[in-house]
């Protein structure tokens, strides 16, 4: 029988091991930067859920000395609208009159809010009721004075179409006519661009992947916040009151049992509210939700190891208190457990960012990955903005899954 040298069935698992720790270091580097480069990039006030702009090709250009691309397309929220008027044959161009009791909705689609220059732009309207005599109105918002005829309808069916040939904003009517002479009137605002867009727009004509960009910034930056006081305060509190005991094993399990007394959402969403919904507030809320379990989690560890023979024996050799417990018990022992709850702790906060957000219980200003899932549902699940965020976030838990393994692997004890 062969003899088999000491390590050899670990070795495979320490290659692994390392490969996974180089591809989430890797991965948790590109994120970070991803984050940093959000947080420096200017976010416009708005009174909606998020607004994209500039253009993320046109950062990407300057930055590579090509040049700020002017965008010339106003952003504004807009509602569709599909009310009667009450248009007769006489006064064709009768607006539709919007201040009657409401009326049933008749148009049941939603036009594509955005155009691009030299691109035939079409638009073929679903109605609840048969409707006749199409017409459509477009209107330069920049220049209302100025005809704007490079959109026709179709005067049996609706579909409308045409090819614009410059950039701009237009407000578009498109009018039919009931059997009874009613009008039925659906007006949009269309948003017509020469930019690239990778993962083209929402129903308001919002870039989904400079969104994506800037809903970055609610991820690793913030979680690092909770990171810190789950786990620098979690250690420090479970490793001295484990150690030591008396007063600041009472202590700490004193205040575990307050904070863990209150629901975490609870806590975070009150956090959030006395807060004005401050971002970072609310991360150190999830922080101190996370802080007792790691605190008891070491506080056990470490009443484990003191009883053993090497404490005693590091002691007869002069090796002060803090010396044994911060590196032979904490470090050379415990590490594996601190960097486990590490990416764990990384994790749950940015899944409990994305939550809160999609709930709504963040500030609508701040644009995140939750908010992206969210408008993505309004929009009846619009696939171009929700399989973006959603890949996002599943490369943030590959990236923190790798590190937990990677590390776990790479600082296991040879047996």
């Amino acid at each position: 029988m062969p003899d088999i040298a000491p390590g050899q069935f670990i070795a495979p698992l320490r290659a692994r091991g390392s490969l996974s720790l180089r591809l989430g270091i890797a991965l948790f580097v590109v994120l970070t930067l991803v984050n940093l480069a959000a947080y420096s990039t200017e976010q416009p006030a708005s009174d909606t859920y998020l607004r994209f702009a500039p253009s993320h090709v046109a950062a990407l250009r300057a930055l590579l000395g090509g040049g700020q691309v002017q965008d010339t397309v106003t952003r504004q929220e807009v509602g569709f609208t599909g009310v009667f008027g009450n248009a007769s044959a006489s006064e064709p161009s009768a607006e539709p009159d919007t201040t009657s009791s409401p009326l049933p909705k008749v148009y049941e689609s939603e036009p594509d809010p955005v155009a691009r220059v030299g691109v035939t732009y079409q638009y073929a309207p679903a109605t609840r009721v048969v409707l006749r005599d199409y017409r459509v109105q477009v209107t330069d918002k920049a220049d209302p004075a100025a005809s704007s005829s490079w959109m026709t309808a179709d005067a049996q069916s609706g579909v409308i179409s045409g090819t614009p040939d410059r950039v701009g904003t237009y407000d578009v009517s498109l009018t039919g006519t009931m059997d009874d002479g009613r009008a039925a009137t659906q007006r949009f605002t269309l948003w017509v661009d020469n930019r690239f867009l990778l993962f083209g727009t929402d129903n308001n004509g919002r870039d989904i992947a400079h969104g994506v960009f800037l809903a970055a910034r609610s991820t690793i930056v913030p979680a690092a916040v909770a990171v810190l006081i789950a786990v620098g305060l979690g250690v420090l509190v479970g490793a001295i009151s484990g150690y030591y005991g008396g007063l600041a094993a009472r202590s700490s399990g004193g205040l575990s049992a307050i904070v863990q007394s209150v629901p975490g959402l609870l806590l975070i969403a009150l956090a959030g509210r006395m807060s004005d919904w401050n971002l970072l507030v609310m991360m150190a809320a999830v922080g101190l939700v996370m802080l007792p379990e790691t605190a008891s989690g070491v506080r056990e560890l470490v009443e484990r190891f003191r009883r053993r023979d090497f404490v005693e024996a590091a002691r007869e050799l002069g090796m002060r208190d803090t010396q044994i417990l911060w590196n032979e018990i904490i470090w050379h022992n415990g590490r594996r457990f601190i960097a486990s709850r590490m990416c764990q702790a990384f994790t749950f906060a940015v899944l409990t960012e994305v939550t809160l957000s999609f709930l709504g219980l963040t500030d609508p200003l701040t644009p995140s990955m939750g908010r992206l899932l969210l408008v993505g549902r309004e929009n009846e699940f619009r696939a171009s903005m929700m399989v973006p965020a959603l890949a996002y976030l599943m490369l943030v838990i590959s990236c923190f899954a790798l590190l937990e393994r990677g590390l776990i692997l790479r600082w296991s004890r040879r047996r």
